[in-house]
């Protein structure tokens, strides 16, 4: 939605109270640890639309709105490589941040483990998605690749 100042008729706003976020992840503990930091943001209110697979999801952005596609790099019986070019050619039609470091190391119970959650806080991801968007609206998808997003484990 775009908002018409009352300053001027050429200064405009775009509207950031809310965001629809289409989050590809296989691993639950994942999609809950996301689903509360980004309930915690006082930005932008996200609707989190959740899919395990990756054509499923591919196929709902021809068909549904988002305003942003969230892909864990992590996903389970794809090679990584296939999954940055599918994140490459969906980023022609909207934003992509794709996330890698996500994947439990050393066998641990991410339940259990809080090294393994902070990287998530750590990155500011609302702020993240946000930007994100922002750009891919003053360039244009079809210019914009999909920005990565490494978070680093900690072991406080």
């Amino acid at each position: 939605m775009v908002l018409r100042s009352s300053r001027s008729p050429d200064f405009v706003f775009l509207d950031e109270s809310g965001m629809r976020v289409l989050l590809v992840a296989d691993r639950s503990w994942l999609v809950a640890e996301i689903r509360a930091v980004l309930d915690k943001s006082t930005r932008c209110r996200f609707e989190l639309v959740h899919g395990a697979d990756l054509p499923r999801a591919a196929a709902s952005v021809a068909q549904d709105r988002f305003d942003l596609l969230l892909l864990d790099l992590g996903l389970a019986d794809i090679h990584r490589s296939a999954l940055v070019d599918v994140a490459s050619d969906l980023a022609t039609r909207l934003p992509v941040v794709a996330l890698s470091g996500t994947e439990p190391s050393l066998g641990l119970d991410p339940a259990a483990d809080p090294g393994l959650r902070r990287p998530l806080e750590q990155v500011d991801l609302p702020d993240l998605l946000l930007r994100t968007r922002r750009r891919a609206r003053r360039l244009g998808c079809v210019s914009l690749p999909p920005v990565f997003c490494r978070l680093e484990r900690t072991d406080d």
